[in-house]
């Protein structure tokens, strides 16, 4: 059995998701424990993705919406005829306690009741009923689909953020006197303050490498209110913070939305083995995709003043803070301008997730953009390739 699990694990299905593989070997190290009582989904939300003991399971649930895409894998991998002789892996539908059944079609792994017999018109009678059952199920269900509204693709991406309960924090870029330099020689002058009131300087007490940690360019600081007041018009509490005034410890206590790219410190930190991440050598600025190392299709040049940018979108849920992240921006503070528009706008969302793969809404997610600088302002935002895991 464990051979088995570790044939399965290692499958492209599963393989490529810590969410799946941290899900199953945790059921089954419970099910090897001699647990056979039905497993609580709270607990599991708590023990395997990092949830507080009392959250609610019907805002966020991840591990419901897990265990189903488990379902629907393991009748995919066990549907190709090379899995045929295996040891059948096996969640039942309403359980989290795994299973495991002799190798063979799963009609021949069913446990069979003894019924009594019956005639032949009663099973026939039987049988009638039963069709005309499941055409009034589906009825009712076309009904209720036409009728009910259906969520959008917008809503379904902000879904694990918005519906988690709690606050949302929304962190934007702050500059750093690494990259801020003074000209005439002064390594880290003193600063002081003056007013009309108080027209001879006086001195803070600071240096100018101190002030420096604190400030931030007032377009990121505006791309920061625009994605809080989308959020507040969800009926959530936003807390907005500088990038500086972030901890692990903070990211671990909420959901985040990180913005700025390349010059946001936790993208890098948070997304170390994305597909699509940020590069550049010189002043050409790229995007690198792990699935083409030797290319650089998607650069511009940074000397050429304010006329593109390159931007990541990347929505996850198993990020290394345990939480339901959103990381957007591009090289530059427009690219994040577009960003926002992009995430914000049902038309761009819905054009991007076209075609995207059955219940990607359960999945993590990149999208790479690309917009036009022009007299200062972003232009829209195009779409250059999308990736899902």
């Amino acid at each position: 059995m464990r051979d088995q699990i570790e044939r399965l694990l290692a499958d492209p299905l599963f393989r490529n998701s810590k969410r799946y593989t941290h899900f199953i070997r945790h059921v089954v190290e419970l099910a090897n424990a001699g647990c056979s009582e039905p497993l609580n989904e709270r607990a599991l939300g708590v023990a395997i993705f990092g949830r507080k003991p009392n959250y609610d399971t019907e805002a966020d649930p991840i591990v419901r919406v897990t265990a189903s895409e488990i379902r629907k894998r393991l009748a995919q991998y066990y549907a190709d005829p090379k899995h045929s002789d295996e040891i059948r892996f096996h969640m039942q539908k309403g359980s989290y306690l795994p299973e495991f059944l002799p190798a063979g079609p799963p009609e021949h792994c069913a446990v069979v009741e003894s019924v009594p017999e019956a005639k032949p018109t009663s099973w026939l009678h039987a049988h009638f009923m039963h069709i005309a059952l499941a055409a009034a199920c589906l009825a009712i269900g076309a009904l209720l689909w036409i009728v009910l509204p259906q969520p959008s693709a917008l809503e379904l991406f902000w879904a694990p953020v918005t519906n988690a309960p709690g606050t949302i924090l929304v962190s934007y870029p702050q500059l750093s006197a690494d990259n801020i330099h003074l000209e005439g020689g002064v390594a880290d002058p003193q600063v002081s303050w003056s007013d009309p009131l108080t027209p001879t300087p006086v001195p803070t007490g600071g240096s100018w490498s101190g002030l420096v940690g604190s400030l931030a360019l007032q377009r990121d600081v505006s791309s920061a209110c625009r994605m809080s007041e989308f959020l507040g018009s969800k009926q959530k509490h936003v807390v907005v913070r500088g990038a500086h005034a972030i901890t692990m410890s903070s990211l671990r206590d909420t959901p985040a939305v990180i913005l700025g790219g390349f010059n946001n410190e936790w993208t890098a930190r948070l997304l170390p083995q994305a597909r699509f991440s940020f590069g550049g050598t010189g002043t050409l600025r790229f995007i690198r995709d792990r699935q083409h190392t030797d290319g650089t299709q998607w650069n511009f040049d940074s000397k050429v003043p304010r006329a593109k940018d390159l931007i990541i979108i990347t929505r996850v849920f198993d990020s290394p803070t345990g939480r339901a992240a959103v990381f957007a921006g591009g090289f530059s503070n427009w690219g994040t301008e577009a960003a926002i528009e992009f995430l914000t706008d049902p038309s761009h969302l819905k054009v991007a997730l076209t075609g995207a793969p059955k219940h990607w809404e359960a999945k993590n997610l990149q999208i790479v953009l690309e917009t036009i600088v022009v007299n200062n302002e972003a232009g829209v935002p195009r779409l250059l390739a999308t990736h899902y895991w």
